[in-house]
């Protein structure tokens, strides 16, 4: 599956070789690859996908990679758009009105 991020697109794969390098995801910024171990799964795999995309978001715009910023942020990305996935799709925010 390929999703865009920023200007580039960017393929998921799961892959099994991460699980032996004791890791649940990468971002590989020079194949546009989103790396996730088959392992996890559910909320956990969610959050580390936004993880992921944030460090290639982090490396597009050229801020310095700080893995607890990123790791804080996946966590909070992925609650709010998982408990407000109505508005996440957008359809409420079109017909959101403004305040008078």
């Amino acid at each position: 599956m390929k999703l865009k991020i920023g200007s580039i697109d960017y393929l998921l794969v799961i892959d099994d070789g991460l699980k032996r390098e004791g890791s649940i995801g990468q971002c590989a910024y020079m194949e546009q690859e989103i790396r996730l171990c088959p392992s996890i799964s559910g909320d956990k795999r969610e959050a580390t996908f936004w993880h992921e995309i944030l460090h290639a978001i982090f490396n597009q715009i050229g801020e310095e990679q700080n893995e607890a910023l990123i790791d804080r942020l996946s966590y909070q990305i992925h609650g709010v758009l998982k408990e407000n996935a109505s508005f996440y799709l957008c359809e409420h925010l079109l017909h959101v009105k403004d305040k008078a």
